[in-house]
């Protein structure tokens, strides 16, 4: 049984009647009222969901495959996520057809780059006058090869380096061979 069966309903019915009013409204106590009982709730269904996980947990400890299934829930592994914008605000306008939408958010994600660059100072500075310390604390990988990590191993001396970091010399002995 899901921890939201039957314990929530009613408090989701109350919770969807007061986002209508907190959504339309310009009023700071409708709002506050909103986010209030929406934070009880959140707390309150948090709680349930660590109490229903721990008990289905214990409940499937010898079973694998339900244990699984149970972290996948956690993770939110099978839920599809999308989001939808019924309403978006753009100079002081609500716009809620979604073409209206569409053309709103592509207008402003078209421009953002060139009105962030608009606002910039312009200057003759080049960007590597900034850099006034060489990078001493860079580091470089490069490949390696079999031949070298062979020899490398075959250098050890099992009795000194390898004692001194508790590794056994026998493990060595058999990467060796």
């Amino acid at each position: 049984m899901d921890f939201r069966a039957t314990a929530f309903s009613s408090k989701f019915k109350n919770k969807h009647k007061l986002f209508k009013p907190h959504y339309l409204s310009d009023d700071p106590e409708t709002i506050k009222q909103y986010k209030r009982y929406n934070n009880k709730l959140n707390k309150v269904k948090s709680a349930a969901k660590k109490c229903y996980f721990a008990s289905q947990f214990s409940l499937n400890k010898n079973n694998m495959k339900m244990t699984w299934k149970l972290i996948g829930m956690i993770v939110n592994r099978y839920k599809k996520k999308s989001t939808f914008i019924s309403k978006i605000l753009c100079d002081g306008k609500y716009f809620t057809e979604r073409k209206e939408i569409c053309d709103k958010l592509n207008e402003h994600f078209i421009n953002v780059g060139q009105n962030l660059a608009s606002q910039l100072p312009t200057t003759n500075v080049t960007p590597a006058r900034f850099i006034n310390k060489p990078l001493s604390n860079s580091f470089m990988f490069r490949s390696i090869c079999t031949y070298e990590v062979t020899d490398l191993i075959n250098s050890i001396n099992p009795l000194s380096e390898l004692q001194c970091h508790a590794l056994r010399w026998q493990a060595v002995l058999l990467v060796k061979l």
